[in-house]
């Protein structure tokens, strides 16, 4: 439910098909969303050639801080019901939950409240 009405209002930067910038440069499409549990949210992106090892963690956590508002907003804001965004971008396209030691990937969790996306720094 939630994954229809992302892909169809998704107009932030760009539709969810598109691929757009980030602040660090960083050009991703979204792959999927996956609605987990009550009020979890998991929204995974692809960003060719992606390397998190080769990005300042501080432009990449603004990167992934974006994406969460950006996905917020399209489903509602602080007119929503969630608990949890959980953003990742990967360097391609893989299976969610199947091991694949050849994708380099990084993801961030963020609580939701009152409308804002807050770093659940681990």
């Amino acid at each position: 439910m939630i994954y229809a009405a992302l892909a169809t209002v998704l107009a932030g930067p760009a539709q969810a098909d598109e691929a757009f910038a980030l602040p660090s440069g960083l050009t991703v499409f979204l792959q999927e969303v996956l609605e987990e549990g009550a009020g979890d949210l998991r929204v995974r992106y692809v960003a060719e050639g992606f390397d998190p090892a080769r990005l300042d963690p501080e432009l990449l956590l603004a990167d992934m801080m974006a994406l969460c508002q950006i996905n917020l907003a399209a489903i509602g804001g602080e007119n929503v019901d969630l608990g949890r965004i959980t953003v990742s971008i990967a360097d391609r396209a893989a299976e969610f939950g199947v091991l694949n030691t050849d994708v380099r990937q990084s993801f961030e969790a963020f609580t939701i409240a009152d409308g804002t996306c807050i770093w659940e720094a681990f």
